[in-house]
């Protein structure tokens, strides 16, 4: 392609972009928007070897036919590219499973920007979810839920473990401490940081499935789920999260039964 030397280039890296069949498409056809069909082409690169067709069903059906190893409806990477016969203006997408890297090139200020623009707005749109940064703002409000999940959890093991033997000096963890020290840690006092802890599981666990839902996905061949974000979680990662939430809570029973007993001893 012959760039000349007062083309405007910009590239752009969207991340967390859910692009199923349908999406890309829609994608495919705002990018080559104004573009003869002629300087259109598709490519992607599978064992080594690099495919290219002047249309994306032409591409998917030379790498189902190809005799490669592998599932052919799994795609890693996807190239599209779109030029003018003149060679000022082009654009190129470059997507994997991790993002898309957008480039505009042009000696015309106004289509550059327009057709990088363009673009963006799909990307950026809800349905799609890129964005330029890496991480989700659910993966950063779980950090946070998983921080608070740790301190109730120590607040309960202390209380459980090591502060009934708190008011003795040299006792062992577990040891029965004065009259004042065991009346106030019932099962029910107890339950309280059991309860503090579980809130924050379950709201580490939103996080987690929120962020999980958003996460990039590429399906050249398919489409990807859409609708509630649990409905677009799979079911190992559905099934992972119910599971979760069930061991936490036979944990904390278990400490909260562990530490009634202890005081009842005392």
């Amino acid at each position: 392609m012959t760039v000349h030397l007062s083309a405007i280039r910009l590239k752009h890296v969207y991340f967390r972009c859910r692009l199923g069949r349908r999406q890309l498409d829609a994608l495919f056809a705002t990018a080559s928007a104004g573009f003869d069909g002629s300087g259109i082409e598709y490519a992607t690169e599978r064992n080594s070897r690099t495919f290219r067709a002047p249309t994306l069903n032409d591409l998917v059906d030379a790498v189902r036919s190809a005799p490669l190893p592998g599932d052919p409806d799994k795609w890693e990477n996807l190239t599209f590219s779109a030029r003018d016969a003149s060679g000022k203006c082009a654009v190129t997408l470059q997507l994997d499973q991790e993002r898309v890297e957008v480039s505009a090139t042009g000696s015309d200020p106004t289509w550059v920007y327009g057709a990088d623009a363009q673009i963006r707005i799909f990307l950026e749109d809800e349905a799609v979810g890129g964005g330029s940064a890496r991480r989700s703002e659910a993966r950063r409000r779980m950090q946070t839920a998983a921080l608070g999940v740790l301190f109730w959890v120590f607040m309960l093991v202390y209380a459980v473990v090591w502060f009934p033997g708190s008011s003795k000096a040299g006792a062992p963890p577990g040891a029965t401490g004065p009259e004042w020290v065991n009346q106030p840690l019932s099962k029910g006092s107890l339950a309280v940081p059991a309860a503090a802890a579980l809130y924050f599981v379950v709201k580490a666990l939103r996080f987690w499935a929120r962020d999980r839902a958003g996460a990039a996905k590429l399906a050249v061949t398919g489409e990807v789920p859409d609708g509630r974000w649990w409905r677009t979680l799979t079911t190992a990662e559905q099934l992972t999260a119910v599971g979760v939430l069930v061991a936490v809570l036979a944990a904390l029973g278990t400490l909260v039964s562990a530490g009634a007993d202890v005081f009842k001893k005392g």
